[in-house]
């Protein structure tokens, strides 16, 4: 924190929200028949400051890819 009280942000990030549909291609579409609308982000929000470490904790899939293009802005 800076003597001013404000922090210094390496990314932050306010409000998103990522909706798909889940097709025959799709990795996850085995679980779901016939396809389905999935909101896979809902109202997401985080600041991380220079010198935190984050994680996207849980299993490998399709979703966690593009939860991490959509935060690099892909």
């Amino acid at each position: 924190m800076l003597s001013d009280g404000h922090r210094l942000h390496a990314l932050e990030v306010r409000n998103v929200s990522f909706t798909c549909t889940l097709d025959d291609e799709s990795t996850c579409a085995r679980f779901f028949s016939p396809p389905q609308v999935v909101r896979t982000l809902k109202d997401v929000s985080f600041e991380a400051i220079s010198g935190e470490v984050h994680a996207l904790v849980g299993t490998a899939g399709e979703f966690h890819i593009k939860k991490f293009n959509i935060q690099q802005g892909s």
